[in-house]
């Protein structure tokens, strides 16, 4: 007996989602995938899982599709850096 668990009593930890102010898709991604949003107020790092910055972006429109056919398969980090306050968001994609 451990002195710390009883079974008649449950506790739940909800984790609400944050809300993200661009959309990615799909996710997980073969060949491309979209970024939704005010994306011209952003500039658009990749990065591969290690940390190496793949290729950054200045979208102007509000869907921007990136071709990713070219590297390879793995976990990348995709950072959206607001181009006035300096505030970044970081999303992960899946290359399958």
């Amino acid at each position: 007996d451990f002195g710390f668990y009883d079974p008649n009593v449950i506790v739940s930890v909800s984790e609400e989602e944050e809300e993200k102010l661009l959309q990615i898709y799909p996710n997980p991604a073969h060949n491309e995938f979209t970024i939704e949003g005010e994306l011209r107020h952003y500039r658009i790092e990749l990065f591969n899982a290690v940390g190496q910055l793949q290729q950054t972006y200045n979208p102007k429109e509000k869907a921007f599709t990136i071709d990713i056919s070219t590297i390879p398969q793995g976990l990348y980090l995709l950072r959206a850096i607001h181009k006035e306050n300096e505030y970044v968001e970081t999303y992960k994609l899946i290359k399958q």
